[in-house]
């Protein structure tokens, strides 16, 4: 007799490593996006005990304003449960504020303005952001 649970094990692992490859894409899309937009990457999955951010970038202007802006990657392969920014909850939103407090706290320079993005990254390729939306 078949071993179901195997089966069923297996096929959970086989989707969840497909729905990690589809955010990783997600994530290098939305890193993309930002140096199109003249900013440059300076982190990718920064990580900590109690939180993570997907893609931390700077920017200086020409009047010498530098900007970071860490940024929540929400790749959907449907909009069947909301759209991105709707996943991005009050608990959400403190976890990246606390995670990029330490992230700040670590660098040797200062940062003008500090914004928190929202990249939604559709299942064909589709990118909107949600700058300062939080």
């Amino acid at each position: 007799m078949p071993n179901n649970t195997n089966r069923a094990s297996k096929d959970r692992f086989n989707r969840d490593r497909a729905n990690k490859d589809f955010g990783d894409q997600g994530e290098d899309l939305a890193a993309a996006w930002y140096e199109a937009e003249g900013w440059i990457v300076v982190d990718r999955n920064y990580r900590l005990r109690t939180g993570e951010i997907d893609v931390i970038c700077i920017r200086e202007s020409a009047d010498h304003t530098r900007t970071v802006a860490f940024v929540e990657v929400k790749a959907r392969s449907s909009s069947r449960y909301g759209g991105g920014v709707a996943a991005v909850g009050w608990k959400k939103q403190q976890t990246i504020r606390n995670t990029a407090s330490s992230w700040l706290r670590k660098q040797r320079v200062t940062f003008d303005e500090i914004r928190f993005d929202v990249i939604e990254v559709s299942a064909e390729g589709g990118i909107t952001p949600y700058v300062a939306c939080f």
